[in-house]
């Protein structure tokens, strides 16, 4: 936990007649909860990652069509692509999109 999570949770303790444990601890979990929120999209780099491919054959994949539609979002120029997807296509087995 960072030093600032650590401050914000020690100054929201309330004082007085609450359990200030109590309270520290359902601090603590949202802290915990709000810092594993996984992203929705992912980059070239994470997904590459995800796959365990490189990030040069994740390109190729997605310039030869072999990625189905939906995984990968454009947002301006940046390309993302979208997790739930991506898992749901690496279950069914990572079959390639037929032209």
């Amino acid at each position: 936990m960072s030093k600032q999570q650590t401050n914000r949770i020690l100054t929201t303790v309330p004082t007085g007649g609450e359990n200030a444990q109590g309270a520290l601890a359902e601090n603590a979990n949202s802290a915990s909860n709000r810092a594993a929120v996984e992203p929705l999209l992912l980059d070239l780099t994470e997904a590459a990652a995800c796959l365990r491919l490189s990030e040069r054959s994740l390109k190729r994949l997605d310039a030869e069509g072999g990625l189905p539609r939906g995984i990968v979002v454009r947002i301006g120029r940046r390309r993302l692509f979208a997790r739930r997807p991506l898992e749901q296509w690496v279950a069914s087995g990572c079959p390639l999109r037929k032209r």
